[in-house]
């Protein structure tokens, strides 16, 4: 057996070998089944990737409103918080960013 073929047999071991690690951005939500773990897994995919209008697609409201928050605050911008329906909740969203910029500065 020459390298050549001793290099490829060990290439088809390690890509037998190797596992697929799937990150939040790239499993479908919409096929999970239970609501409370289609949520979870919508909030963490909108939240990884910083898009605050997927946050409309999860199923449960106060998630959904945590989910805008938490982009705006990791954002450090009040431009996420204008997605919430309800004045009230917008403005306690703004507030949240504040802080979180007075925090940090």
């Amino acid at each position: 057996m020459d390298l050549r073929q001793s290099m490829v047999i060990l290439a088809c071991f390690l890509t037998l070998g190797c596992q697929i690690n799937n990150t939040p951005a790239d499993v479908d939500c919409g096929r999970i089944i239970d609501r409370d773990e289609r949520g979870a897994c919508q909030f963490n995919r909108s939240v990884k990737t910083f898009n605050a209008a997927s946050c409309k697609e999860i199923p449960d409201k106060k998630l959904e409103i945590e989910c805008i928050n938490e982009i705006a605050v990791r954002m450090g911008d009040e431009y996420p918080c204008y997605q919430h329906a309800k004045l009230s909740v917008k403005e306690d969203c703004e507030r949240k960013v504040a802080v979180s910029k007075r925090k940090g500065s």
